[in-house]
């Protein structure tokens, strides 16, 4: 079988990240931190990445990106990126949620792994994965945004913490679960453009790709935008 080439973005956190693998190999990435994320920026880094590698565009075979949950604008930049680089390319687009892809940077985790986002406003993006023995994540129960007490009422077990949303808690959930809380390194809170690469390179060889028409981003809870249009007509429906 031939080598597959993927090209694969994230820019649904704090950092971003931009990355060319081979197989399970990255050739190439390039980490975003330190201000936030754009458009332009992020296609930038792709170029220069392109660039750096000496890869030809055709050679690529799919683009593959992180589709939330996370930064409501940073989803939707990511996503439109892919998306223009599928069309133009001609190549498949692959959406990975970035639950997924958090929790993959801890493959070897005997410990079930909760990867968790801060969704502000007092809340948390988070999901549970069990590591197989062959490195792949399996998630074991749905994707949610709660409160972080809300999330710790069900770690009932030994559970490693992964995540921005894990970092930022770190207190509340040391406080909650004492020795039954282990962390991540810091290094493993960022979601990379790497492990978005790997599940969808898994998720290629099963004979899956999405549709870029309805490929839509995952937020699991409105915009505040919405909330504010929905709370808008709530009161002028009161009166």
């Amino acid at each position: 079988m031939p080598a597959m080439r993927l090209l694969s973005l994230d820019s649904t956190g704090a950092a971003g990240s931009v990355c060319v693998t081979e197989d399970d190999f990255a050739l190439g990435e390039i980490l975003l931190r330190g201000s936030k994320m754009h458009a332009a920026r992020l296609h930038r880094s792709v170029e220069q990445l392109m660039k750096w590698c000496d890869l030809p565009w055709e050679s690529l075979d799919g683009v593959a990106v992180s589709v939330g949950p996370g930064s409501f604008t940073g989803v939707r930049i990511g996503l439109a990126a892919a998306k223009g680089l599928s069309y133009a390319l001609k190549k498949p687009v692959i959406g990975v949620s970035s639950l997924e892809a958090l929790a993959r940077n801890v493959p070897t985790s005997a410990e079930p792994v909760m990867a968790v986002l801060d969704a502000k406003k007092h809340q948390v993006y988070a999901a549970r994965f069990i590591a197989s023995s062959d490195g792949e994540m399996h998630r074991t129960g749905p994707e949610r945004a709660l409160s972080p007490e809300a999330l710790l009422d069900e770690c009932a077990e030994r559970t490693l913490f992964v995540g921005e949303g894990a970092a930022a808690y770190r207190e509340l959930i040391c406080r909650r679960l004492g020795p039954k809380a282990v962390f991540a390194p810091g290094w493993a809170h960022q979601i990379r453009a790497l492990q978005v690469a790997l599940a969808a390179r898994k998720r290629i060889l099963t004979g899956e790709s999405d549709d870029p028409f309805l490929l839509t981003p995952n937020y699991l809870r409105p915009a505040d935008a919405e909330l504010s249009r929905v709370s808008v007509t709530a009161d002028s429906s009161s009166r």
